[in-house]
């Protein structure tokens, strides 16, 4: 049977998108549905800990209201922030318990990331191996009813913490288990003649995999610029996969590594396909 293996690009629309664009997924990808723990720890750290940091915003005693506290937010010039408050908030809206009440504000968005963490398993499984035993794909948030700022903060400490790799083998992965195909990757990179503008994904990737040292570590930081590519080399673990994306990144990646792959198109283009 054939099996889909999830990139953070489609495990987030998957979760958190519209009706309609959950529905395109779910009629298109095969019905047995995987992703690894490195893909959770890149929803919890990209997504999860983006809606938690907003939390902790609106939390602060001198914005009185739902409302201060996102013309705040609104300043923030990371375009991934804002991205993912507008998904938050739209999910929100749609369970309609959205008010411009501060506490009331506090206890949905509590309330949608606990059960937005534990609908994951839900919807696919996980492949039961990841080489690079990433320590925060398997974080868990202790939800305490009577401690919700304390369970939260608890979390973001260790989804941020920049010396986790200390206790992973991402080292090792890349420089000595899969070390032939990332060295493919960085040498496709220089083969590779074609300016195409959907390339840069990938040429980023394939540049910062060439500079890697033997003698140096991969940080957690290090290590977020390189995912597509620990991605790519971990879906081949799971035999008679594909590899379901929306970033082009794959498009490059995955022929070198030899894995069979499928590009979707972004929630905006699925909705006016649809519409």
């Amino acid at each position: 049977m054939s099996k889909s293996f999830l990139d953070t690009s489609v495990l987030r629309p998957l979760l958190t998108s519209s009706k309609r664009v959950k529905k395109y997924y779910q009629e298109t990808l095969h019905d047995g549905r995987y992703y690894s723990a490195y893909i959770r720890m890149e929803f919890l750290r990209g997504y999860i800990s983006g809606c938690i940091d907003f939390y902790f915003l609106l939390s602060m005693p001198h914005y009185e209201t739902f409302s201060e506290a996102l013309l705040v937010w609104s300043n923030n010039f990371q375009i991934r922030s804002h991205k993912n408050m507008e998904i938050m908030l739209a999910n929100i809206i749609s369970y309609r318990k959205l008010s411009d009440d501060k506490e009331g504000s506090k206890r949905a968005i509590a309330d949608y990331i606990r059960r937005l963490v534990g609908k994951l398993h839900l919807l696919c499984k996980d492949v039961g191996q990841d080489s690079t035993y990433c320590p925060k794909g398997i974080l868990r948030i202790d939800f305490d009813p009577e401690k919700i700022e304390e369970s939260l903060r608890k979390f973001q400490l260790e989804i941020k913490d920049n010396s986790a790799y200390l206790n992973c083998r991402v080292n090792y992965f890349v420089k000595n288990n899969k070390k032939d195909i990332f060295d493919k990757i960085a040498n496709s990179h220089d083969q590779m003649k074609e300016n195409d503008r959907r390339r840069k994904g990938f040429e980023k990737i394939a540049c910062k995999i060439k500079e890697i040292k033997t003698d140096k570590d991969i940080t957690c930081a290090y290590c977020s610029k390189i995912g597509d590519a620990i991605i790519a080399a971990l879906s081949l673990s799971l035999s008679d996969c594909t590899l379901e994306h929306t970033d082009y990144a794959f498009d490059y990646l995955c022929p070198i590594v030899g894995q069979e792959h499928r590009l979707h198109p972004n929630e905006v283009k699925i909705l006016e396909k649809v519409a």
